[in-house]
């Protein structure tokens, strides 16, 4: 029996160690994705930050050009009042305001002078008046090219701030499989160190079963008639089963018989008690060698008291 599930327990420690190494390439491969994805994000966040910048400065150039404008905008009017005035002035005191500068001219050459004099004040408002106009156009021009910029800059940037959600909503799901293959090859290699623990306690019982059973291979024969040694349900019997500590599908060699607890448990024949005691995961078990070869083992017993 012991034999036998040794050697069960060496094939699933290859099956085993078999998976751990595929579930180590599993995480070698994902964490590989888990840096690319990383990488990915950090550079979507440096695009992010430097459109962020180029937003600000669109902002700030916004700022200034809206500044300039309502400079322009106070010049202009400052230059349409000081000609309203003079307008005013004109058409308070009519053209004898303008006889009378002519007419103190002292000669005809002093006349000219002064009425091409008017004339050029006249000229340079109008002309100052279209200067701040055109100044104003061309401001108010390159103000709605930046405000155009800005609008491109910005969707620029929201469609790059989409970009790092979905990055980092890919690296999240990235690091949660690796996760949980990290998490597999944790228990895969807890489930094989347990096997590794099995097999070598499985090694040590062997060796020991195999040394009582041969101080008592010459001897008596058994009957031949084995009785039942407790009146019990079987609750797993012999052969095939799923292993109850392990969940894997193992050759069971013995049959498990459930009774109230501390109900007497009887040798199937007569013999000799070659192991009385705990024994590993047989915990408290007596084994009894009957002749001829044939010994019966009685484990998980709630006390011992044999004879």
């Amino acid at each position: 029996q012991i034999q036998q599930e040794r050697e069960e327990t060496k094939e699933k420690i290859k099956e085993v160690t078999k998976q751990e190494q595929q579930y180590i390439n599993q995480v070698g491969e994902v964490e590989g994705q888990l840096l690319g994805a990383l990488s990915e994000l950090d550079n979507l966040n440096s695009k992010l930050s430097q459109a962020k910048s180029e937003v600000d400065k669109a902002t700030i150039g916004l700022v200034l050009k809206e500044e300039e404008l309502k400079r322009i905008d106070d010049e202009l009017k400052e230059k349409i009042k000081i000609l309203n005035d003079r307008v005013a002035v004109i058409y308070k005191n009519g053209n004898s305001n303008i006889l009378e500068v002519l007419l103190k001219a002292e000669d005809f050459l002093d006349f000219i002078s002064r009425l091409k004099l008017m004339n050029l004040f006249a000229q340079q408002d109008t002309q100052n008046i279209l200067e701040v106009k055109e100044k104003k156009t061309a401001t108010i021009g390159i103000k709605k090219s930046i405000i155009d910029l800005r609008e491109k800059q910005k969707e620029h940037e929201d469609k790059v701030k989409q970009l790092v959600m979905q990055a980092e909503q890919k690296a999240r799901e990235i690091d949660d499989i690796c996760n949980e293959k990290k998490n597999l090859l944790s228990r895969t290699t807890a489930n094989k160190n347990a096997l590794i623990r099995m097999e070598k306690e499985l090694e040590i019982k062997e060796a020991e079963v195999t040394r009582i059973l041969e101080s008592y291979r010459y001897g008596t024969a058994p009957s031949g008639k084995f009785a039942w040694p407790v009146a019990g349900r079987i609750i797993s019997g012999f052969g095939y089963r799923i292993h109850p500590i392990f969940g894997v599908r193992r050759f069971h060699s013995g049959i498990d018989l459930v009774a109230p607890y501390g109900t007497l448990v009887k040798a199937g024949d007569g013999g000799q008690v070659i192991q009385a005691g705990y024994f590993g995961g047989y915990g408290n078990s007596v084994m009894l060698y009957h002749g001829g070869g044939f010994a019966t083992w009685y484990a998980h017993l709630s006390s011992i008291n044999v004879s």
